[in-house]
């Protein structure tokens, strides 16, 4: 669930009491809507992840460690100049809504003792990080908008906190205001009118509420304005009192879906509910993996748009070759009409549209001719020869590009493969470079070019030997071709795009039981990883070459054997 203003209070008080007497010890922005603050206490130095991602805005402890750019962004920079060693001195949430406001205290350029407030708001479609000096004046933020989207946020204007929901706060209400407020919706369900009653209340608050009142999350309120009021009250007691569950939901197979700062009365029926140690906790297990995987799909959005347009045209190449191989095939037939009408000149009066003569090239069997009718006999036939010459020059022009075509299209096929399978930016840009080089797009020119090193393949232990894994085509061919021996064993799923997996055997006979492991490897890096027994070839490295002028990962290899496995994903047990 999103930061509702339940979870935004677990988390003011939970951040209040671990990061007291804290000071900002360094500033990062791994992100362009994501900074992560390191907050050094007199017990630990923890680090803060604030986003104001618009799939994920979320404010929590991690121990996720993101690489950062190596030139700071300016809106890092101006965090580092303003907050940088400066003291927490409050975390709140004002007027019980959507934002964690940090009251930090820091010395200005002239000595004095000042303030600076870093705002992270979650409310509406428009998650941001703010900072403002004393007076309330922003300094910059995440995200600038103008008036036009209802609220401006610049550098240099006042800030101005999102506007108050025209609803009551639930902190101050009573039994009886609370209970006055549902008369106004009698017939809605008690999710509904809770959400459009009170201030900061989600859909999820709501059912909550409404299963520990009421017995059951789609309760109405009529019938229940007692319970329900009593329920409001109740609830929002706990959370004055600081009195939170933070918890985990995850669905019967075990896969993590959601959090909640409070006891889920309203799912346990269809989940499972696991206590956390924290909020932080609970979050920081949530968005481990999908932050990560959305942030990869935004930034591989671009390179597999192009990569498929590639592919599209390159596939519509191969139809049109194809069809006009197909065409060629009957080119001996126009041959065979010329040698015929010239054989049978005296036979053809001007002004016949075909004429019938025995082909002396099937048994004398009579065969039809179609004819020109405003060309002589032997312009006919030379028609003809002409019509033959030019299909048996284009079948052998057209057999190279279709080759060509193939080729370009395996290739990219082992690209989108790979891209679809990154997982960090490196091996995006490795993949990018490969391209690049290749001609297939055009060098980003833009900031400063820099030389970086191509990312090391993934290395691997399985039974006593060293494997290594390339996660990309440039990665394939290190991995083949210049970390290899004569005697290791290879290996590469069968009639598919994937990893070239190397069994560094040292000289050792490789069993037969042990290649299974680096096999399964190769189908879970490869197209086939939702498949059962994908069929995976091993063979030596000897029997593994590249053709001259071959692209990137592309190889040709004999001898092989063949084994099928079902895809798993590789099992470490000392390399990295």
């Amino acid at each position: 669930m999103p930061l509702d203003a339940t979870a935004v209070a677990c988390m003011a008080h939970e951040l209040s009491v671990r990061l007291a007497d804290g000071r900002i010890d360094k500033i990062y922005q791994p992100e362009r809507d994501e900074i992560t603050l390191s907050v050094r206490t007199p017990r630990e130095t923890v680090r803060l992840a604030v986003s104001a991602s618009h799939a994920f805005p979320r404010l929590h402890i991690t121990d996720v460690r993101k690489k950062n750019p190596a030139d700071a962004p300016m809106f890092c920079m101006l965090l580092r100049k303003h907050l940088g060693g400066g003291k927490l001195a409050e975390i709140s949430q004002p007027d019980f809504e959507r934002v964690l406001r940090f009251t930090v205290s820091v010395y200005s350029e002239l000595g004095d003792k000042t303030e600076r407030f870093l705002y992270a708001e979650f409310a509406g479609r428009n998650p941001n990080i703010i900072l403002t000096d004393e007076t309330g004046k922003i300094i910059d933020a995440a995200h600038h908008t103008d008036l036009s989207s209802g609220r401006a946020i610049l550098p240099g204007m006042l800030y101005t906190p999102p506007p108050l929901q025209d609803k009551a706060n639930p902190l101050t209400a009573n039994a009886e205001s609370c209970a006055a407020l549902l008369e106004t919706m009698p017939e809605a369900l008690a999710e509904k009118a809770l959400v459009s009653l009170f201030r900061g209340v989600s859909p999820m608050t709501a059912r909550c509420i409404a299963a520990e009142s009421c017995g059951g999350e789609d309760a109405p309120v009529r019938g229940n304005i007692p319970a329900l009021a009593e329920g409001i009250v109740r609830f929002f007691d706990r959370v004055k009192q600081n009195k939170f569950f933070p918890s985990l939901l995850l669905t019967p197979d075990g896969v993590y879906t959601d959090f909640t700062a409070y006891e889920p009365y309203a799912c346990r029926d269809v989940m499972r509910v696991e206590k956390a140690e924290s909020l932080s906790a609970a979050m920081d297990t949530l968005y481990r993996g999908r932050d990560h995987d959305d942030r990869m799909r935004q930034r591989s959005a671009g390179l597999k748009k192009r990569v498929a347009s590639f592919l599209e045209r390159t596939r519509k190449k191969i139809t049109i070759h194809e069809a006009t191989l197909q065409e060629t095939e009957n080119m001996e037939k126009y041959r065979i009409y010329g040698e015929l009408l010239c054989a049978g000149l005296y036979r053809i009066a001007p002004g016949d549209e075909s004429v019938t003569l025995e082909n002396f090239y099937n048994n004398m069997e009579p065969i039809t001719i179609p004819l020109d009718k405003t060309k002589s006999a032997s312009a006919n036939a030379q028609l003809y020869f002409k019509k033959y010459r030019k299909m048996k020059t284009a079948a052998v022009v057209v057999r190279e590009e279709l080759t060509r075509a193939k080729e370009e299209a395996a290739y990219m096929e082992t690209v989108a493969e790979a891209i679809s399978r990154a997982e960090d930016e490196d091996t995006l840009t490795e993949i990018r470079r490969e391209l690049v080089s290749g001609g297939f797009i055009k060098e980003e020119t833009r900031g400063k070019k820099q030389k970086e090193a191509p990312a090391a393949p993934l290395q691997l232990e399985m039974g006593g030997f060293s494997v290594l894994v390339g996660r990309n085509n440039q990665q394939n061919d290190l991995v083949t071709l210049r970390l290899s021996r004569a005697e290791d064993i290879w290996l590469h799923t069968k009639n598919m795009p994937g990893s070239h997996v190397l069994i560094q055997s040292a000289r050792r006979e490789v069993p037969e039981d042990v290649i299974l492991r680096p096999a399964a490897t190769a189908a879970w890096f490869s197209a086939g990883k939702h498949s059962a027994q994908v069929p995976v070839d091993y063979t030596a490295v000897k029997n593994v070459w590249k053709p001259s002028g071959a692209k990137p990962g592309m190889v040709l290899y004999e001898k092989q054997h063949t084994v099928y496995v079902n895809p798993a994903p590789p099992e470490i047990d000392t390399k990295k």
